[in-house]
């Protein structure tokens, strides 16, 4: 069971910095914001390890998100860290801003 958690009540422009006991918590956590966030009809956009991705899916589907409606519509995006941070297989912040501004937009 997702636990609304004090995460929901940031705004747009707000940095978020959470800290997490196990990766059950940081699931938790992570679906209880995205829900919030497609509830409010806010784009949501999420970088996490490849193993995370398949849970985070299947907890927002158990707390009643329709995760492929909501990705093929542009309202969630979620990619792995190395997707994110090293398209090319190293970082360059410019091009991390570039996906990051394509995403905004």
């Amino acid at each position: 069971m997702l636990l609304i958690h004090p995460l929901v009540q940031f705004k747009r422009g707000d940095h978020v910095c959470v800290f997490y006991r196990d990766q059950d918590s940081l699931i938790e956590t992570l679906a209880a914001y995205l829900k919030a966030g497609l509830a409010n009809q806010v784009r949501c956009f999420c970088a996490q390890k490849p193993h995370i991705i398949p849970k985070l899916h299947q907890a927002l589907r158990m707390s009643g998100v329709d995760v492929e409606t909501a990705i093929s519509g542009g309202a969630l995006e979620i990619h792995t860290e190395d997707e994110v941070y090293f398209p090319d297989g190293r970082c360059q912040p410019a091009t991390v801003m570039e996906m990051l501004e394509r995403s905004i937009d």
